[in-house]
């Protein structure tokens, strides 16, 4: 007898929580299949009934069967229900249900109407359950046996017996098995004719029958995830039924790929449907139109033979331009279009064909389509006409752009900005371009707006192509910040601030100045607020290809001649608003700080002429309205943001100018800084240590400040640090807030809508539902407000490791502990990213404690120390380069900030311990530390797979560039492309570079083993013959590079081997002037094969390097002697000093005796002008031990003749040692100030032994 009777039944459905409670454990404690088999004996039982009580326990008994059956295939119970009996039950569900879907009995299919589609998911949940009982995968031919694909097979040919009268439900299971269990469709459906039967079935109806029986969005519906489900199956032979259902249900599976089957199934039947459209009801189009989204986004095959894809974009002209039609249902259109374009226009830059790109332009442009313009007319009338309730509302911290009543004309704006961003052919900006002068010169604001809203759309579309029409916008904006309507003012504002990442001329400086600093007088608080963040922009102007982080400052010289005018206006009113009387004004004056802030970053020291103005009024901001009851209520927030963009506001002033200026203020910070700090501290708890309400600033923002006040105050902030350090761990430290529980339908339908993650600013979490194959509904939770706490907590490590260097070294083993972990932190790659930087500035601060003083002994107590130091260093390095090579390649290779930050704190790490080894060569210490031989070849393996990576990747984009007749729009994308790997690049290589410099000789076999492979193909350009290979300037500076560093530190052997292959890199590099790195590198190899290589490598070229290396000289010589201002001299003639040394003049050049006589004295005197060196100081200690090598051996011909000049290279180079500079070692400064001693006056040079060399006593 069955457990599930009606009794049980209420009681889950009672109101009363005791007999609800009591319900769900007796259901609990039945076996799954047999709680299945009872729910469907029941429901049998009831459907038969005409009771209309038992409608709710239907609804019920249904829900419970779906629950169980979606987890029936990987629950695991006590006592185990075999396979079979599991595969019994599912057969009888689907058998149950699609007897209640298809009832004889008429009366009963329409009493059933209201919950026919949740049978539907019943039927399909069990072909799913059937399909994982199965292991079903894509290319196993196991169909015979699949009871998975068995079943959809006599489901389809029971479907097929009850299409005759053409019944919609048919449509909906096959439309909910194709999403649940795609791959058992697949295999059950890709082979046979009964599919096609059906769906020809259900067109004909559709298009015969005058009601529309089975709705055209149904069917449309289906087909979308028909098509799904065999692009699934035809891209990936091998995919099973878990991870596929996953994607199908979750809204992941979108590909440009294209797939014969699904191009078929669009050309029959989808194609007939888009003929049916325009002629539908505003329902039927509503949601046909979400559909044909849908499909353009995740089942683009369908719309891709060129008759459906005519047919779909004349469709879809047609709607967006039928003006009586609702707006919505035109904005649906156009977004089909727009998600089409982007499709097509990834395909063409792909190398697929880009008839389709052309086709949609040509419907863009035509006149009679309409589509541009009936664009902008949606535009228009979709702005709200209220613009004094737009006025009357004050500004807040959030964003003031989007307003309610305008979201019909955003979403035209959106849409017209993609389809622009997606086609970016030169041929669309003139064809609309005259549509907006018609707008700009009209005396209606709203068309006036509209024009400067669209003008903005389009520069952030092609901000390339755009650059023509720059000069006409920025007047567009000017003209309508002097419009008398303050919604226009706005919009103006707004295109200028974006105009500025264009970098314009300087000569509109001036105009886009005046006119931010003109409306900050406005009387309408929201206008001023835009106006200050505008401010900002034109201080930070943002790259539409820039990354998330900090945008650079513009040229100082920019904004000075206009500092004061513009700090005036900020004062007068931003600055001045009393925000307690008009709590209003409080976004007013945050805004305002932001841009005092950025005046200070943007001029750096010059700010210190206007400190004394600014900085009381910042400090007095830090502490407005707090503490008693300042602001009225539900300002508290607002205020304690205003507190901490004062405190923000004034440490990045504090930085920008004189310390001098900003140590006392900095103190007064930290006085006040400290007991929110120990306040936080005491009332921290495992679970969080968000910011509230009551606090004074948000502590983000308080961290952040204290970290800028340590890069002034320096070792001043060694006391402050430990109880800043204990908050900071403690944050990093947090166990991450992640929950997964049972989620709800309301929860998935969210998801499906929006395919993102559901925000709950109460409890500062994140979450989202989805159906997991096997599991159910799942909804995983996570509190994000932590997480940015990490981030934030992270990132204040490794700015007060940075300013406070080897001061930092005693908390350096406490840091390394917390953040380890975070390098493989799964819910946020900014985590990852932050938490892997602050542990390579925690390790090289760490360094720099163990780096040995050339001036100041240690005693025997601090070389034990140290010693004991450099072992922890060791350890620390060794698991952190393991983490985080073993971290790279999980990454996201589109992140390249991650990817990036890694890399570079990677490279980071092996750098500071190159330091401490380089520091440990001229001590008698022995700290040294480095990677075992046996670690190094096994990272440097995975380097080079990870490199291998990310050269393929460039050699795409190059040949994308070569290959694509690109706009310039597409240019700069795939330039920001290189860009954004050029970075990733380098520190990889650096990486390889530090290893091989640690492990020297006995890192020539990893070398020739993985490295040379690689980089040696590199070396030179590709011949014009080879079409295969691209010339990537990059790639061929990194393998110069890394032969260099071989050449240089692995041994004799190496520099035997590898000096005349370097040659060739090196010969092709100094002909080419396209980029100076490669240049200079090339010309370090000259200098290192001269001094490790054969002689017989450099002896059929050196005569013409000779003269090559001197040119590069003489011509920096000629700039200095033009300029009468002292200039940074470059690298690249530094070093090309160093080569032509190394190959005639240093000791061991191995064309010493060959360049005589004159030539030599002319190098002489050249190399002696030059001196000292301070670009590079390995090269600079070698150039300066070597004069005194030649000046000791007397191998300088004449040596008095260069008295003033070794005077003053000898005076200057000591002078710069004292500074700080590396440049020469002890011995060489000892010889120096030795040989200044025994210059002689002219008239006592009769006391010198006739033909002794000048420095050398007789």
């Amino acid at each position: 007898m069955s457990n599930i009777t009606i009794e049980l039944l209420d009681a889950l459905l009672s109101p009363d929580t005791n007999h609800r409670t009591d319900g769900e454990r007796h259901y609990n404690s039945i076996n799954s299949v047999d709680r299945i088999r009872g729910c469907l004996t029941l429901l049998q039982s009831l459907v038969t009934s005409n009771d209309t009580v038992n409608e709710g326990r239907q609804l019920l008994l249904t829900v419970l069967i779906r629950r169980d059956i979606a987890v029936i295939a990987t629950v695991t119970e006590t006592p185990a229900s075999p396979s079979s009996n599991k595969e019994e039950v599912l057969q009888w569900v689907m058998e149950t249900f699609l007897s209640i879907l298809f009832p004889t009995n008429v009366n009963s299919n329409q009493k059933l109407q209201g919950w026919k589609k949740l049978s539907c998911d019943v039927v399909a949940e069990s072909c799913l359950s059937l399909s994982i009982l199965s292991n079903t995968q894509c290319g196993t031919g196991e169909v015979e046996t699949n009871s998975g694909v068995l079943a959809i097979g006599k489901l389809l040919d029971y479907l097929g017996g009850h299409m005759s009268s053409g019944d919609p439900i048919a449509i909906q299971i096959l439309s909910c098995i194709a999403n649940r269990a795609p791959v058992a469709f697949y295999m059950a459906t890709s082979s046979t004719i009964i599919l096609a039967a059906i769906l020809t079935s259900s067109l004909n109806t559709l298009v015969s029958s005058s009601q529309t029986f089975c709705d055209l969005s149904a069917m449309l519906e289906c087909l979308t995830r028909i098509g799904i489900s065999y692009t699934l199956c035809e891209t990936n032979p091998t995919a099973n039924e878990v991870t596929a259902s996953f994607e199908a249900a979750g809204g992941t599976s979108q590909t440009t790929q294209t797939c014969p089957k699904v191009m078929d199934l669009g050309n029959t039947y989808l194609r007939p449907l888009l003929l049916l459209l325009p002629t539908q009801t505003s329902q039927v189009l509503r949601s046909s139109l979400e559909q044909l989204i849908d499909c353009a986004t995740r089942s683009p095959s369908l719309l891709q033979s060129k008759d459906t894809r005519t047919n779909v974009m004349k469709c879809m002209s047609q709607i967006v331009a039928a003006t009586k039609l609702d707006m919505d249902i035109r904005l649906s259109g156009l977004e089909v279009l727009a998600t089409l374009a982007e499709l097509w226009c990834a395909n063409s830059s792909s190398g697929g064909i880009n008839g389709e790109v052309e086709d949609l332009t040509r419907i863009m442009i035509d006149k009679n389509e309409g589509v541009i313009q009936s664009c902008v007319e949606i535009v228009v009338r979709g702005i709200d006409e209220d613009w004094e309730g737009w006025a009357e509302e004050g500004p807040s911290l959030q964003d003031d752009y989007y307003w309610d009543g305008d979201d019909t004309s955003l979403h035209a704006e959106s849409l017209l900005e993609s389809l622009f961003h997606s086609l970016h052919t030169p041929t669309l900006l003139p064809t609309i371009l005259p549509l907006l002068e018609s707008l700009l010169s009209s005396s209606q604001w709203i068309q006036m707006r509209s024009g400067i809203s669209i003008l903005e759309r389009l520069y952030s579309s092609s901000p390339v192509s755009f650059q023509p029409y720059l000069p006409m916008a920025i007047q567009a904006g000017v003209a309508g910040c002097q419009s008398p309507n303050v919604r226009v003012q706005f919009q103006a504002v707004q295109l200028l601030a974006s105009l500025c990442g264009a970098q314009p001329d300087e000569e509109y400086d001036s105009q886009i100045l005046h006119c931010m600093t003109t409306l900050l007088s406005s009387t309408c608080l929201k206008l001023v607020s835009h106006a200050c963040l505008a401010l900002v922009s034109f201080c930070r102007p943002s790259p539409l290809d820039a990354t998330n982080t900090t945008p650079p400052c513009i040229d100082a010289h920019r904004l000075l001649p206009h500092l004061e005018i513009v700090l005036n206006a900020i004062v007068s009113y931003p600055l001045s608003c009393d925000v307690i009387q008009k709590p209003m004004t409080i976004p007013v004056l945050t805004r305002g700080l932001m841009v005092v802030a950025c005046l200070a970053d943007v001029v750096g020291e010059d700010f210190g002429g206007v400190y004394g103005r600014v900085m009381p009024g910042l400090m007095g901001c830090m502490i407005v309205g707090g503490g008693s009851g300042g602001g009225q209520t539900g300002q508290e927030h607002d205020l304690m943001v205003l507190r901490g963009a004062a405190m923000e506001s004034a440490t990045i002033v504090g930085q920008a100018v004189d310390a001098s200026l900003f140590l006392p203020d900095a103190h007064k910070i930290m006085q006040f800084a400290m007991p929110i700090l120990t306040g936080l501290l005491s009332e921290y708890s495992a679970v969080s240590a968000t910011s509230t309400s009551s606090q004074m600033v948000p502590t983000d923002q308080l961290l952040a400040a204290c970290a800028r006040i340590a890069s002034v105050m320096g070792e001043e902030f060694v006391v402050f640090v430990p109880t800043l350090l204990e908050l900071l761990i403690k944050r990093v430290g947090q166990e991450a807030d992640v929950s997964i529980t049972d989620g709800s339908k309301s929860g998935l339908q969210t998801t499906e809508n929006t395919g993102a993650f559901t925000q709950d600013d109460d409890t500062g979490t994140e979450s989202i539902t989805l159906s997991l194959p096997g599991m159910g509904m799942k909804k995983l939770t996570i509190n994000t407000t932590q997480i940015q706490e990490k981030s934030q907590a992270a990132r204040s490590i490794y700015e007060l490791a940075s300013a406070l260097d080897k001061r930092f070294a005693p908390y350096a083993e406490t840091c390394a502990q917390a953040l380890l972990p975070l390098i493989t932190f799964k819910y946020s790659s900014e985590v990852r990213s932050t938490s892997t930087q602050a542990l390579a500035s925690v390790f090289s601060a760490a360094c720099s404690s163990i780096a040995p003083s050339p001036t100041v002994p240690q005693d025997q107590l601090q070389s034990q120390q140290q010693k004991a130091q450099a072992q922890k260093l060791q350890s620390i390095l060794s698991i952190s380069a393991r983490t985080i090579i073993l971290e790279l390649p999980k990454e996201d290779a589109e992140d390249t900030e991650t990817t990036f930050a890694l890399a570079d704190a990677l490279s980071d790490l092996f750098y500071a311990a190159h330091t401490v080894n380089l520091a440990q060569q001229s001590s008698s210490n022995s700290n040294t530390i480095a990677l075992s031989p046996q670690e190094g070849h096994t990272i440097v393996s995975q380097l080079m797979t990870l490199l291998n990576l990310c050269l393929e990747q460039r050699a795409a984009y190059i040949r994308d560039a070569v290959q694509q007749q690109a706009d310039p729009d597409e240019e700069a994308f795939l330039e920001n492309a290189l860009l954004s790997t050029q970075d990733y690049l380098t520190a990889l290589v650096d990486s390889v570079g530090y290893i091989l410099k640690s492990q020297k000789e006995a890192f020539l076999p990893v070398f020739e083993s993985i490295v040379a492979p690689v980089f040696q193909p590199l070396l030179v350009a590709p011949s014009s013959h080879n079409q295969g290979k691209v010339d990537d300037i990059r790639a061929r500076l990194s393998a110069i590079c890394l032969f260099d560093d071989c050449v240089e530190c692995c041994g004799s052997e190496a520099a035997q081997k590898y000096s005349q292959i370097l040659l060739q890199g090196v010969m092709q590099g100094l002909q080419q002037d396209v980029d100076d790195e490669l240049k200079r590198a090339a010309v370090y190899g000259v200098a290192l094969i001269a001094r490790h290589g054969p002689r017989e490598v450099l002896e059929p070229c050196a005569s013409g390097l000779v003269v090559g290396l001197k040119e590069i000289v003489t011509k920096e010589q000629h700039l200095e002697q033009q300029d009468s201002h002292e200039e940074e001299r470059s690298s690249l003639s530094e070093y090309a000093l160093s080569a032509l040394a190394s190959m005639v003049l240093l000791p061991g050049a191995p064309f010493g005796q060959t360049v005589v006589g004159e030539e030599r004295d002319g190098i002489v005197r050249m190399f002696l002008e030059f001196l000292p060196l301070r670009e590079d100081d390995s090269e600079a200690k070698i150039c300066h031990a070597g004069l005194c090598e030649l000046l000791s051996t007397g191998k300088i011909h004449n040596p008095q003749m260069y008295t003033p000049t070794l005077l003053k290279l000898m005076t200057s180079t000591l002078q710069l040692v004292a500074e700080g500079e590396d440049i020469a070692t002890p011995e060489t400064c000892s010889q120096f100030t030795t040989f200044l001693g025994q210059m002689q006056p002219p008239q006592q040079e009769n006391r010198r032994r006739v033909g002794a060399p000048a420095f050398v006593t007789p």
